[in-house]
């Protein structure tokens, strides 16, 4: 995909990392400021250091790629948004729309398709160098919170996406963090396994309104969910029945739940499963994306086979048949989005 003449770095999407490091684009740039360096994200954003990089940015991006190398720009994930902003049919917001939080970098699943986690690597010892000291990286909780101040003077982000490197409920803090960005009015997207969760904390999600919980499944079976993660059985259990709780305990439309499954070469054959596991919970969007063999471990072992992506098309092919589910064009960057009549669950995708 070309790049926009102009670059919108840090108005489509900004993110904090456990360090403290503030990221103002997506996931292939470097970190350009730090929180105990440059202060608050509002005086970061504010400063003249950021402002004299966005003016290179957007000058001669070009050269900022050579000064940045591995960790160049080469695409804009966000064109749909890019294209408006170019078109001025919308105005150019004050703050990052989306903000990611990585609050923790330990987890309790060993997920093979994990760029940090994956079993495979840590079988091999095949850790990257300082990754006993990242593993052990957690964010403060004060500096959540001046963050979410300063997203929430700023008054453009339309999101705040609470993740990490690891499982963000294994935080201490997790829970004041989700009703922290609440009491701001912000929406707050929830990026997790879901497991590591009491029924008191679930049903706390509801009372404060948590907007969206992602969680990534990865398979469609009891089976494969715990072969590919390492986990035992009582673990799939609590998952459905986590997801089975918030999808009958909700009195409004949030939390959204969305099952997002990675599809790797360890669990395609599953993709009929997990369709039908959405179905049958009601949530409200099944998730497919191809699993992004950049930067994880022995990644050639799980990139799929073109026979195991001409039997992944026919099954979904069969499931969007079975479901009754109709094409429809959707503002965002997914390849497929589908909806039927039959069911509340959307379909999306961009395998």
């Amino acid at each position: 995909m070309d790049l926009p003449k102009k670059c919108y770095f840090g108005l489509i999407y900004g993110r904090l990392t456990t360090k403290g490091e503030y990221q103002i684009c997506c996931g292939k740039v470097p970190a350009s400021g730090n929180y105990h360096t440059d202060g608050k994200f509002i005086d970061y954003w504010k400063s003249d250091k950021l402002n004299n990089l966005l003016t290179q940015l957007r000058d001669n991006l070009d050269e900022m790629n050579k000064t940045w190398g591995d960790g160049h720009c080469d695409y804009c994930p966000h064109s749909v948004i890019n294209e408006k902003l170019h078109n001025g049919e919308i105005d150019i917001p004050t703050s990052p729309i989306t903000f990611n939080i990585d609050v923790i970098n330990v987890c309790d699943h060993r997920c093979n398709f994990c760029w940090h986690w994956s079993y495979d690597m840590i079988d091999d010892k095949a850790q990257f160098d300082g990754f006993s000291d990242w593993a052990k990286e957690k964010l403060d909780l004060q500096i959540f919170k001046d963050t979410v101040d300063g997203l929430a003077e700023l008054g453009d982000c339309e999101e705040i996406q609470i993740g990490g490197g690891g499982e963000p409920l294994l935080h201490p803090n997790i829970h004041e963090m989700i009703n922290y960005v609440k009491e701001n009015n912000l929406s707050c997207k929830l990026i997790t396994n879901f497991c590591q969760i009491t029924q008191e904390q679930l049903d706390n999600l509801i009372k404060v309104g948590l907007d969206d919980i992602l969680i990534n499944i990865s398979a469609g079976t009891r089976e494969t969910y715990c072969e590919t993660r390492r986990v035992q059985s009582k673990v799939w259990d609590k998952l459905l029945s986590n997801i089975e709780h918030i999808i009958k305990n909700r009195t409004t439309d949030v939390p959204r739940v969305t099952l997002k499954s990675v599809i790797n070469s360890e669990n395609i054959h599953e993709v009929g499963n997990t369709v039908d596991l959405g179905v049958k919970f009601g949530v409200d969007v099944v998730s497919l994306r191809f699993f992004q063999e950049d930067g994880v471990y022995d990644s050639d072992s799980k990139i799929i086979s073109k026979e195991q992506k001409i039997k992944f098309d026919e099954i979904l092919i069969d499931k969007i048949n079975e479901y009754g589910y109709e094409e429809y064009e959707d503002d965002d960057s997914f390849i497929y989005n589908y909806k039927s009549q039959q069911t509340n669950t959307l379909l999306r995708g961009d395998v």
